[in-house]
């Protein structure tokens, strides 16, 4: 150590109990203590860690509470379908709001879905589903074949190229696209709101 930084040095060590000192003739001898109260002082401040361990862990619940995430690519695309299965349990419903089917003519995705459908299937939660009438004889005569399926249609100007699934606190828009895209929300009043969107077309849709 620089001799300018020895007494700095020597004062912090002193602060932590690491080192005493005794004066003899005017002259300060400096001495190291047991190396043990190394030991002492981390598991002191280990204890007071995991007394303050509910309140952080309160504290981080809270944070998550509400949060958004984009998912780019057919994988992030795959990552969000998976996380909205595995979230789900049989008391739970899905709410699905559109369908881009031009999309749905790529063979990966048909398989992706299928596989996510039979998921759903085995967790047997319901999937209530709100497509435009053109695809009431492909894709949606597909979908019924699954149990746990409802499907109701409104005219084909109320669809674009994105779709909405909303389910527990969490709604998810997925932009049906070469490079699909979803933005995932996750918050429990913005998905009621969403839920009551979906509950008032359903009662439009035949």
């Amino acid at each position: 150590i620089v001799s300018s930084r020895v007494y700095t040095s020597l004062q912090s060590l002193i602060n932590k109990g690491l080192v005493t000192y005794v004066i003899n003739n005017n002259i300060k001898y400096y001495k190291a203590e047991d190396p043990a109260i190394l030991l002492k002082d981390i598991n002191e401040k280990k204890k007071r860690l995991e007394n303050f361990m509910s309140e952080l862990k309160s504290a981080s619940k809270e944070d998550k509470k509400s949060f958004s995430i984009v998912y780019d690519g057919f994988n992030g695309f795959k990552n969000s379908f998976e996380n909205q299965i595995n979230s789900c349990s049989s008391h739970d419903e899905i709410y699905v709001l559109g369908l881009n089917p031009g999309s749905y003519k790529d063979n990966s995705l048909k398989i992706f879905i299928k596989n996510i459908g039979l998921k759903r299937c085995s967790k047997k939660f319901k999937l209530n589903l709100i497509l435009p009438k053109k695809v009431k004889d492909s894709f949606g005569k597909e979908m019924l074949k699954e149990s746990y399926t409802k499907i109701r249609y409104l005219p084909n100007k109320f669809f674009r190229s994105s779709a909405i699934n909303i389910f527990r606190d969490t709604i998810m828009i997925i932009v049906w696209d070469e490079k699909p895209k979803v933005f995932m929300i996750k918050d429990e009043s913005v998905a009621v709101t969403f839920k009551q969107y979906f509950k008032y077309l359903w009662d439009l849709a035949k």
